[in-house]
């Protein structure tokens, strides 16, 4: 299985951004955790699951 960053990017970044802005987060580290979930995507192999949690851990929200 090969991943398609575009089309994920395009179909769940609006919504994991404003998730992460439900949680009280600048509109800039929003962003920038919604970019780096799908760096962590690129580089991790399918099948391992990337979410806002895991990415939200050590943050102090």
């Amino acid at each position: 299985m090969k991943w398609d960053l575009h089309r994920l990017f395009v179909r769940h970044a609006r919504d994991i951004t404003a998730a992460l802005r439900r949680r009280g987060l600048s509109e800039e580290t929003a962003a920038d955790i919604t970019q780096d979930t799908f760096v962590k995507i690129l580089v991790s192999p399918p099948g391992n699951a990337v979410t806002v949690h895991n990415l939200s851990i050590g943050l102090q929200i």
